[in-house]
């Protein structure tokens, strides 16, 4: 080779290793996995996995996809084809007891739930198209949001596709955003999988290992949800479990013991694995039993490796933790909603509840009522919005908003009457019998500036209802082939027997057949009498 060839070349080599150099540092991952242990006053225990990951934005080209190594890159290429701004999915089973164990530390519906908004325009920033619905930019994100439902529901074996067409949410600075709700999704270690397969090292290295131990004993307890929170180029897989321990009745138990698996080997990709444990202050002094009773607990955070076989005290009880909580219930057949929320602390609080109406209800906000108030008259009420749904599409449910005003220690009730539709025999699931379910309703205490949890999200969401409509008999189409059957097969029958069958007298010689049945028996001796013989 010539010099001035290697010259060249080897200049092409230093610029190509210089850019890709550039790239790589501009373009920095992050992993990091924790485990949060904490014990409840029950003797159950909380264990909740979180997984950050966070990579370079695909930007409006979508060209960082390309690139990725330790995220998904199934979300890196879905933020890329949609221009996904927020995405918020969980799905789980069990009720969470907020007025024992405190607020989550990621709340989720019994169900499916499935929150989106997305960046304005059409994808590609093409804003000249047009859909079906015209140039509006809620026609313009449905195809998007039908895409991101398709995709969150096979890369986490979820329901999700089974979510409503339509529910589009208008806020009142006029902004729209994507939320809709199952009232049951089945949570077991098929969604496990999956979930695994989204981390970088699986289930191969890392606290993942933890949960693939005994697959079975994480999904024994009363609670159960996983939860995907996806804020691009930052995404949080996190999965929570309220779990009894192994053995009852022991004082102090370790993550190696709750989970059968006495280590786990270090995940490369990931920056940072720890496990934070809440053990109970330095100052909490034990009483007549040998319990701590109403202590307060702080948290101590380990690595992974020395976290698994710190010891967690059980036998503490916390002190009653000061949430506002929220209840339903209904009456006079379905036809009353009942609302409840009650604040446990002791100073006063601000929250909004949001309360979804599926499409086979009718609801009649006028009616609704807190303490026998309207809105307007009530002094705890510090705004009510309604966002009617569409009844004859059936698939954008109604919501309405309140916003209350709650002091320490108070508690109020609200009521929403409703009407029951009658809907076609094709609607019903194949268990009609068992009711429809309401979603769960969501409530959220706003953050006050002088606290200093502002920072922090505290959410709740209710208990589901169980609705029966008017059903109608659907043994009755059966009972009705039945018996046309029956009287058509016994008509048919003896017509048959009467026109095809030969039928001979017994005082004739030679006679080839005689019927001896009843009929032919009759009809002989009626015969012999016409005759006189």
């Amino acid at each position: 080779m010539r010099p001035d060839k290697f010259v060249e070349a080897l200049r092409i080599f230093v610029l190509a290793l210089f850019i890709t150099t550039c790239y790589s540092v501009g373009h920095h991952e992050s992993y990091a996995e924790e485990l949060l242990l904490k014990p409840l006053s029950d003797g159950n225990v909380l264990a909740h996995f979180q997984f950050t990951h966070e990579w370079p934005s695909a930007g409006r080209s979508g060209a960082g996809q390309q690139f990725v190594t330790t995220a998904p890159r199934w979300f890196a290429q879905l933020e890329a084809e949609t221009r996904v701004r927020d995405v918020r999915a969980s799905f789980g089973q069990g009720r969470w007891d907020a007025t024992r164990w405190g607020y989550p530390p990621r709340p989720a519906a019994f169900g499916a739930q499935l929150q989106a908004s997305f960046v304005p325009g059409l994808p590609g920033g093409n804003r000249s198209g047009a859909d079906a619905d015209g140039s509006t930019e809620h026609g313009r994100q449905r195809p998007r949001w039908q895409t991101l439902k398709a995709q969150l529901a096979a890369m986490l074996c979820a329901s999700f596709d089974r979510l409503p067409v339509d529910p589009w949410v208008e806020d009142e600075n006029g902004t729209g955003r994507w939320d809709a709700a199952l009232p049951i999704e089945s949570v077991c270690t098929e969604n496990l999988t999956p979930f695994v397969r989204l981390l970088p090292c699986g289930a191969q290295a890392g606290l993942a290992q933890l949960l693939l131990a005994s697959p079975q004993s994480v999904f024994s307890g009363p609670y159960q949800s996983i939860h995907v929170d996806w804020r691009p180029p930052k995404l949080v897989l996190s999965l929570t479990v309220v779990r009894p321990p192994p053995t009852r009745g022991v004082a102090t138990l370790t993550a190696a013991e709750l989970f059968g698996r006495p280590r786990v080997a270090p995940c490369p990709a990931a920056d940072r694995s720890e496990i934070r444990l809440h053990r109970p202050a330095p100052a909490a002094a034990p009483v007549e039993g040998g319990e701590l009773s109403g202590v307060d607990f702080v948290e101590e955070r380990l690595p992974a490796a020395e976290g698994l076989r710190a010891p967690l005290p059980l036998n503490a009880a916390a002190r009653a933790p000061a949430v506002v909580s929220v209840s339903r219930w209904t009456s006079d057949g379905g036809r009353r909603l009942h609302t409840r929320w009650h604040n446990g602390g002791t100073t006063a609080a601000r929250v909004e509840y949001t309360e979804s109406v599926p499409a086979w209800l009718l609801p009649f906000y006028s009616s609704w009522r807190l303490d026998g108030q309207r809105p307007h008259e009530s002094g705890a009420v510090r705004g009510f919005r309604v966002q009617p749904g569409d009844a004859a599409a059936g698939s954008s449910p109604g919501r309405w908003t309140v916003t209350l005003e709650l002091e320490a220690g108070a508690a109020c009730e609200s009521v929403l009457e409703v009407a029951l539709r009658h809907l076609h025999f094709s609607d019903f699931p194949p268990d009609p019998h068992r009711g429809f379910d309401v979603p769960s309703g969501v409530l959220r205490v706003l953050p006050d500036a002088a606290s200093a949890s502002a920072s922090e999200e505290r959410r709740l969401y209710s208990d589901n209802l169980l609705i029966m409509l008017p059903t109608p008999d659907f043994s009755m189409p059966y009972n009705c082939m039945t018996l046309s059957g029956t009287v058509f097969a016994l008509f048919y029958g003896s017509m048959f027997n009467i026109l095809i069958r030969r039928m001979r007298s017994l005082d004739r010689e030679g006679d080839q057949f005689v019927s001896n049945r009843l009929l032919p028996r009759l009809l002989r001796k009626l015969t012999r009498a016409m005759r006189g013989t």
